[in-house]
């Protein structure tokens, strides 16, 4: 519920709003978009596939980005975080050659367990915090968002000068993006 939520939170603020998801007969995703009054835009596309990553980018010319989409945390097993890493990677990539403003990412507030608050974004996170944790949710949850994070966050560092420039047929350059990571301590968003 967090990227619908979010998508109707944009679109009541005057966004056209473009939702993904991966099955065609999502009926939460369809109610969403009928109850937008056209602002809301509804696309079928396996976020794990950057061929319909790259071809979503393709049709549209997107300001920002917000991602939502992940693996369920009951369902998570280090076997089926790379398909949300897949995602992620497919995403900031494409954002980043179709030279999308700003890309935010969608995470949660599980990356503080075990650590003392209050709780600050510069706050570093020591490893031995995740042992701590774990007997409330995985250490591999809290490391997987962890991870999430400084890809995402790794997209908006401008590229130092030892970084080589792309040879022929390589993408282009663009702009730098801009990132961001939002932690909801709620499944359901805004």
């Amino acid at each position: 519920f967090l990227g619908l939520n979010t998508a109707r939170a944009l679109a009541a603020g005057g966004a056209d709003v473009v939702i993904t998801t991966r099955r065609r007969d999502d009926p939460m995703a369809r109610m969403v978009v009928e109850q937008s009054g056209g602002k809301i835009t509804l696309e079928v596309v396996d976020l794990n596939n950057p061929h319909e990553v790259y071809s979503l980018f393709s049709r549209y010319d997107f300001d920002g980005v917000v991602h939502t989409a992940t693996n369920h945390m009951f369902a998570r097993t280090r076997a089926t975080n790379f398909t949300s890493y897949n995602m992620l990677f497919n995403m900031v990539e494409a954002a980043s050659s179709a030279g999308v403003r700003r890309f935010v990412l969608a995470s949660s507030a599980v990356v503080y367990l075990g650590i003392p608050g209050p709780w600050r974004e510069d706050m570093p996170f020591p490893l031995e915090n995740v042992a701590d944790a774990s007997a409330l949710v995985p250490g591999f949850e809290i490391t997987f968002k962890r991870a999430l994070e400084m890809v995402t966050l790794d997209y908006g560092t401008p590229m130092r000068f030892w970084d080589r420039a792309p040879a022929a047929g390589e993408r282009k350059l663009h702009p730098q993006m801009e990132t961001a990571v939002v932690r909801f301590g709620a499944q359901c968003g805004p």
